[in-house]
């Protein structure tokens, strides 16, 4: 993380451990028969400080850019993927956005029928660490939770039905 400290100017870097979690995803080939506007994952952004995705070549992901359009982001042979994370949003300030990005069925029958798989290594900050910006304005006060409490309101809120 001292490349953030450096590119965004940031005098003092607070965070000095960090939480990782390594999921290997598998989206299943699919079936013959869905249901019209089925997607493989909802638009969502990620909760912690960034993820690297490594990604087959199925494809699928998209991305929203600042204009508000989804675009695919195409699996690049030896390239990984980086989307800042809503925990790195709130340390700068929203300088850097998190990534709201989704998963789509392919048009193509033939990749339909191929599983899609991937591989995400998430970062975030010590559960002890307090999720607030960098460097704050001088003249406000404010209340900040810490890492563990954003992330579980965040799960809670993301899988209570």
């Amino acid at each position: 993380m001292e490349f953030l400290k450096k590119s965004l100017k940031i005098s003092e870097y607070k965070v000095k451990y960090e939480k990782v979690l390594i999921l290997l995803l598998h989206y299943p080939p699919i079936p013959f028969e869905i249901p019209e506007n089925c997607i493989r994952c909802a638009e969502h952004t990620d909760y912690g400080t960034f993820t690297i995705l490594f990604q087959d070549n199925m494809g699928g992901l998209e991305v929203k850019n600042r204009n508000n359009e989804w675009v695919q982001a195409h699996p690049v042979p030896g390239a990984l993927l980086v989307n800042v994370g809503e925990i790195l949003q709130k340390f700068t300030s929203g300088r850097l956005r998190a990534t709201p990005h989704r998963v789509l069925i392919p048009e193509e029958e033939r990749r339909k029928r191929c599983p899609r798989k991937s591989m995400a290594f998430f970062l975030s900050p010590d559960y002890e660490v307090i999720v607030k910006p960098f460097e704050e304005p001088k003249d406000e006060t404010k209340s900040y939770q810490t890492s563990r409490d954003y992330l579980c309101s965040r799960l809670v809120s993301t899988y209570t039905h």
